[in-house]
């Protein structure tokens, strides 16, 4: 619960972030942890990749309302790195997310989901790329499903510019 691994390009630097890269047989981020890379200046954002052998879940909250998730932001001029997810089974339920956003100029990234089967359940439970509130353009949302996708309780996919950005839309494949 509550665990945290980021990377991050900060200040008004120019350099970039660093990639995040997990693997295992089963990835669990639940109770606020989170994994996440951000961009605070010119340097662009690093990415993030998960992938497992079993199952990833990312479930629930911390007790001061933050979500579990994969989260890519930028809050600069910098793009916002990708994520990327691979495993037979991913889950995201009550509030975890996969997010890619940009509240700046800098463009959000794009997040790319290659899984057997997809369950996305419960309020605030997302995948998500956007502007919000920035000059920047959102990011796509692709989500390549070899054997099912199920959105149920209030669970989203979406891909948006929330105000000044440009919208990329999201795209799903079903193999």
């Amino acid at each position: 619960d509550a665990g945290v691994i980021k990377t991050g390009s900060y200040q008004e630097g120019a350099g970039d972030a660093g990639d995040i890269s997990v693997s295992a047989p089963s990835v669990v981020l639940s109770g606020g942890a989170l994994v996440r890379a951000d961009t605070w200046g010119d340097g662009r954002g690093g990415n993030l990749t998960v992938s497992a052998t079993d199952e990833i879940l990312i479930s629930g909250i911390d007790s001061n309302g933050n979500r579990s998730g994969l989260f890519s932001t930028t809050h600069g001029a910098g793009d916002a790195g990708d994520i990327r997810v691979t495993a037979p089974t991913l889950t995201l339920e009550d509030g975890g997310i996969i997010e890619a956003e940009t509240v700046s100029s800098g463009s959000a990234g794009n997040i790319e989901i290659s899984v057997g089967r997809l369950n996305v359940s419960g309020e605030g439970s997302a995948i998500s790329s956007g502007s919000f509130g920035g000059s920047g353009s959102g990011g796509s949302v692709v989500v390549a499903a070899a054997e099912s996708v199920t959105l149920s309780d209030a669970g989203v996919i979406r891909s948006g510019s929330y105000q000044e950005g440009t919208i990329c839309p999201w795209q799903h494949v079903f193999h």
